[in-house]
């Protein structure tokens, strides 16, 4: 075997070592990412459900914690974020045409080394609906 053939696999080798932790640390960063807005997503979904839900049971005495259960379900388990207490209010009153709203704090933390302690995602969603 001629000897530069030989000396270009260590080369290789080498390029390779010093190239693969950035190129797997930008691949879970783009994971990480995806599971964020996956959090934002189901949250946004369940803020939506408890609004639409409140629209129909607001009559009902004990509508806010309907409503923050509805929520609390729908959200479920969202991976490494923080979910904060449901808000929901009736800012004009609870009469038919008055609307509901629904929020949902969430704070999402990223689990990528470089990132975790550094930055977050707000996954928080807020949604304002009439009554029926």
């Amino acid at each position: 075997m001629p000897r530069g053939a030989r000396g270009e696999q260590g080369q290789t080798l080498v390029e390779m070592a010093l190239a693969l932790p950035l190129l797997a640390l930008i691949l879970f960063a783009i994971i990480d990412f995806g599971l964020g807005l996956n959090a934002r997503i189901q949250v946004a979904n369940a803020v939506r459900e408890g609004a639409r839900l409140g629209t129909i049971v607001w009559a009902e005495p004990n509508a806010e914690e309907i409503i923050a259960q509805r929520v609390l379900q729908r959200a479920g388990a969202v991976v490494n974020a923080h979910l904060g207490a449901v808000e929901v209010a009736f800012p004009e009153g609870r009469y038919p045409g008055a609307s509901v709203e629904v929020g949902l704090p969430c704070r999402y933390n990223f689990l990528v080394p470089g990132l975790s302690g550094i930055a977050h995602l707000s996954c928080s969603s807020r949604a304002i609906m009439r009554l029926e």
